[in-house]
């Protein structure tokens, strides 16, 4: 079947370029066929993990790019390295106890979003977390409202998870 030959086609292509739209156009498939095969279940996991491996390889390019420049003496790769890599120069700071950081993932992964962005709120306006923090936990927040499939203790441990890189 023809359709099933152009979507392997497109998830060899998402392994390399992890962009729909460019992806689509190099294989001359339109985003919305890509956005109605992606009703198959079956394609939509394959598609994101295509997608996955693609965004791994450009991030190891990445690395390697900035790797290159760290060694020739680039000082803005410098800095984004030691800010992004060493807590000693980072900005990112959290000044939350155990105790809060289990209550932002208890409101975060409650059936009440309303209070977990509340309590978000006042702990950037206490100064406690950074302004990307909240952002993260708010888009985090918005999606897992979306998502019924997952359980409270799977997104519970994916939050403390994030929590324990940053």
């Amino acid at each position: 079947m023809k359709s099933l030959n152009d979507q392997q086609i497109l998830l060899e292509q998402f392994k390399k370029t992890p962009i729909v739209q460019v992806a689509c156009e190099k294989t001359g498939i339109g985003r919305s066929t890509y956005y109605r095969w992606r009703k198959d279940q079956n394609f939509k996991k394959q598609a994101e993990k295509a997608l996955l491996h693609g965004t791994l390889l450009v991030n190891d390019l990445a690395e390697s790019q900035l790797i290159s420049a760290i060694k020739d003496k680039n000082i803005t790769a410098i800095i984004f390295w030691l800010k992004n890599n060493n807590p000693r120069y980072s900005e990112k700071k959290i000044n939350l106890s155990k105790t809060e950081i289990l209550e932002l993932v208890d409101s975060a992964v409650s059936t009440n979003p309303e209070y977990a962005l509340k309590l978000l709120t006042q702990k950037l306006a206490e100064s406690k977390i950074p302004n990307f923090f909240v952002n993260t936990l708010t888009s985090i927040i918005m999606k897992s409202t979306k998502i019924d499939q997952f359980k409270e203790k799977t997104k519970k441990n994916y939050l403390l998870n994030k929590l324990k890189w940053m």
